[in-house]
């Protein structure tokens, strides 16, 4: 007597369905507290570089007030020196700026936006950074519906982030002249590519790109927050965001935007 094959079912049981999605849920838990905590450590630390910066702001003055005394070549040098200490001390403060709203106003503030005005804004700030390097920036596409909600200051960002990191790697190898951010929309989502033709990203460092303290910049250059910031005020506005890339061939990101980020909470909610 010939007996059917017995079939081995490897699916989880319900109980098991259940426990993985307790774990996964704790895992976005513990992740979240984790971002919370990298936030306000974030939002402390600016906090408190705001009192020495403002005493070097003071100081810097008065040694200007000093220069006016000195002999007119010693003077005048000593003037340049302080407008140079002035200027980034400016460019510190409004990076504390930023990094205090990003911190006290993640997820608030959305409105109707037009990413062509966005990405606009974006290449005008832009063009001061790169057109020193020899680096062309373009933008390309008319997305049939162009609107999103979502925090403009946060958005602006996320671009002048991507667009700085490419700057950065191309000025670094000598490698890529050209960034090129093309948008379109599918009806329901705002699709943006931000594409370069840089030095490209190794295949080992890729998958790690959006980590957070993960930097391949020399130790004492960065701390690796500018991906993984990026990352997740993409994630806040209901989006996403990947990277394609290979050494010598340029990088990729491509972020998706739903028009109705409602809407799109609904369907992840289920």
């Amino acid at each position: 007597m010939r007996t059917s094959p017995i079939s081995e079912d490897h699916s989880p049981l319900p109980e098991d369905r259940e426990g993985l999605t307790d774990k996964k849920r704790l895992q976005e838990l513990i992740q979240a507290s984790k971002l919370a905590l990298l936030g306000q450590l974030a939002a402390g630390i600016a906090h408190e570089l705001r009192n020495p910066l403002a005493v070097l702001r003071i100081e810097s003055d008065e040694i200007a007030l000093l220069a006016k005394a000195l002999p007119s070549e010693a003077g005048g040098a000593a003037l340049r020196h302080c407008e140079t200490l002035n200027r980034n001390i400016g460019k510190m403060v409004s990076i504390i700026d930023r990094i205090q709203s990003m911190s006290s106003n993640a997820g608030t503030g959305f409105k109707k936006l037009d990413i062509r005005e966005i990405l606009g804004e974006v290449e005008h700030w832009s063009r001061r950074l790169i057109e020193p390097l020899g680096i062309s920036l373009s933008l390309e596409g008319q997305p049939s519906d162009p609107h999103f909600y979502g925090n403009e200051t946060q958005i602006e960002e996320v671009f002048l982030n991507l667009i700085r990191n490419a700057s950065e790697a191309m000025r670094s190898s000598g490698h890529g002249s050209s960034i090129r951010i093309r948008t379109e929309s599918d009806g329901r989502h705002i699709v943006i590519a931000v594409e370069d033709d840089g030095p490209g990203i190794p295949e080992d460092v890729l998958p790690r790109i959006f980590d957070p303290f993960f930097t391949t910049k020399p130790e004492g250059e960065g701390v690796g927050l500018g991906l993984s910031i990026v990352a997740e005020m993409i994630k806040a506005h209901g989006g996403a965001i990947d990277a394609q890339s290979a050494p010598g061939s340029g990088t990729r990101f491509r972020i998706v935007l739903p028009h109705d980020r409602r809407l799109a909470a609904r369907e992840a909610r289920g």
